[in-house]
């Protein structure tokens, strides 16, 4: 089946292998657009290419690093560190250098980070969401930073974490994996931003918002996807973002999908489609990060959207209530719409003001 991309929005509905329909996977053996090594200057900042392993794939980051001093740094202490990756199907090349400009501005660095087969980073299939192996790919990060690496450069003993819509839940993952005698402490605080947080429920807004028809097909792609993956078959995909007249993983209005699209770059890292492996659609409904608030000590600042119709605010509003300590933001906005204009400019601000307020020396 030939899978075209015309434009921004195409996807194919269902395909095999890769995203064009070729069987020899040219984009997935040799990524465009990645640079192996790069640094970038501005003023205030310098960007810098990293690498890490996770599970034995290489993954491809980028280093923030205040140049001029912030509010919360102290003279002669290395910067703290905030560790960043994006939502479902997303990629750091989409909006995410906005979040660590603005905390370099606070004298705070951030590791923005590819998932395994997305972005710069390697592995295959391409565009595996799978949120278990999302959780590994961000321990992997922070062991980095607590490795040798980066040792004199950032400040590991005070680490940050910061995801956004399924990402949002994966932080909340990381930091209750993580919460052992001989690791308490370094991580400081939390940012979680219109979180994933209950995966039963997102399965049941899906269901009203498919029918029974359309819900019976996305599934039977993810069980065929799951069954091809164990065959060591080619992936099965499926559209990750369209409206709701067509079928993809993620069915929104079109103010919402324009939204989507309007914090990507022209020319994304990896040569990014709009596209996902389809065994994703199996996993949502089991994948619940608000089961682990119990054993999430650091601080966290939930973001929530009003009109948010993948991530109820509702849902954000009880992982509040049952957190060990949080605070709790709420904007009259949808889902995507936070990412932009005077929203985005508000909510970095208590961003900001959440890491500085828990990174202090």
């Amino acid at each position: 089946m030939l899978c075209t991309h015309a434009t921004p929005y195409a996807f194919p509905p269902v395909c095999f292998g890769h995203p064009d329909g070729q069987t020899d996977l040219p984009l997935f053996v040799k990524l465009e657009n990645v640079p192996e090594s790069e640094l970038i200057t501005s003023p205030g900042f310098a960007r810098s290419v990293k690498w890490f392993y996770s599970k034995g794939v290489r993954c491809h980051a980028w280093l923030y690093v205040p140049t001029e001093k912030g509010e919360s740094a102290e003279a002669g202490r290395l910067p703290p560190i905030v560790l960043m990756a994006h939502g479902m199907g997303g990629q750091k090349d989409m909006g995410l250098g906005k979040y660590a400009e603005a905390f370099t501005e606070r004298g705070i660095a951030t590791l923005v980070f590819d998932y395994r087969t997305f972005g710069g980073s390697d592995g295959m299939p391409r565009n595996l969401v799978d949120p278990w192996r999302h959780v590994e790919d961000y321990i992997a990060a922070l062991d980095y930073v607590r490795g040798p690496s980066l040792a004199d450069v950032i400040d590991s003993s005070r680490v940050a974490l910061w995801g956004t819509s399924f990402a949002g839940g994966h932080v909340l993952n990381v930091a209750a994996a993580d919460d052992v005698p001989s690791r308490v402490g370094d991580i400081r605080a939390i940012i979680s931003q219109v979180p994933h947080l209950d995966g039963r429920a997102a399965s049941k807004r899906s269901l009203k918002m498919r029918g029974k028809a359309g819900a019976l097909k996305m599934a039977a792609a993810a069980i065929g996807d799951m069954l091809r993956g164990l065959l060591g078959m080619q992936a099965r995909y499926v559209g990750l973002v369209s409206t709701r007249e067509e079928v993809a993983l993620m069915q929104l209005s079109e103010d919402e999908r324009d939204n989507y699209f309007a914090k990507h770059p022209s020319k994304t890292l990896g040569g990014w489609r709009n596209q996902v492996c389809a065994r994703v659609g199996a996993m949502v409904g089991m994948y619940s990060p608000i089961k682990a608030l119990p054993k999430v000590r650091p601080p966290i600042l939930f973001i929530a959207a009003e009109h948010d119709q993948l991530c109820p605010v509702g849902t954000v509003r009880e992982a509040a209530a049952q957190a060990i300590n949080a605070k709790l933001s709420i904007h009259d906005k949808t889902h995507f719409d936070i990412y932009l204009g005077d929203t985005l400019q508000a909510i970095l601000k208590d961003m900001g003001d959440h890491l500085e307020e828990h990174l202090k020396p």
